[in-house]
């Protein structure tokens, strides 16, 4: 009994510290501003043809690439998948 409840109580503390990002595809360029701004990251933006890619970089060195349409429609995301890296 005593090892499930401390195993709810780290999986609280795990929920209450991890921060979302929440840009949704299909929302505008505004959704990647916010979400630079609420988990205080920094952001760089760089042209890519004909869209723009946002990156935000977290203090846990995770990239989250954030795909911008020239009409500022967030259109993809993507991020590292958490699997064995390659040496």
């Amino acid at each position: 009994m005593e090892s499930k409840l401390w195993l709810t109580n780290l999986a609280l503390v795990f929920l209450v510290v991890s921060v979302p990002a929440t840009a949704t595809l299909g929302e505008d360029v505004a959704s990647v501003r916010a979400d630079q701004t609420r988990m205080q990251t920094t952001l760089q933006i760089t042209s890519a043809g004909n869209f723009a890619v946002h990156e935000i970089h977290m203090p846990s060195a995770t990239v989250v690439k954030e795909y911008v349409s020239p009409a500022g429609m967030v259109f993809a995301v993507s991020w590292p998948s958490p699997g064995r890296r390659r040496a």
